[in-house]
């Protein structure tokens, strides 16, 4: 089994156990959300945000129902969009609201 053969001095101690390795790292990431004053890190999206958008995209996937895989493909329109060709045969899912801030505007 393994034991110490030999005691080691206090300072070896001291050494081993501040070691700059093993200390905690001082996050310089952080940052103050853009819609609201919670705190999030830089490039990541804060957990008020993402409770948001996972309730925006629930509701979304109760339009398109229960299935698994569709046959065709789906549309989101919002208000204030129109219908165009390269949309024709496809699913459309009308929705009487605008696009939320955190989804691209293309």
């Amino acid at each position: 089994m393994a034991a110490p053969q030999n005691r080691h001095s206090i300072k070896v101690n001291r050494y081993r156990r501040r070691n700059p390795q093993k200390l905690i790292k001082v996050e310089n990431n952080i940052d103050i959300g853009p819609e609201h004053d919670h705190l999030k890190q830089k490039h990541v999206l804060c957990g008020y945000c993402n409770e948001k958008v996972r309730k925006e995209i629930a509701e979304i996937r109760l339009q398109l129902g229960k299935q698994k895989a569709p046959l065709v493909e789906a549309v989101m329109l919002h208000t204030g969009e129109t219908r165009y060709e390269h949309n024709q045969g496809k699913r459309i899912l009308e929705q009487d609201r605008k696009w939320s801030a955190w989804f691209p505007q293309n």
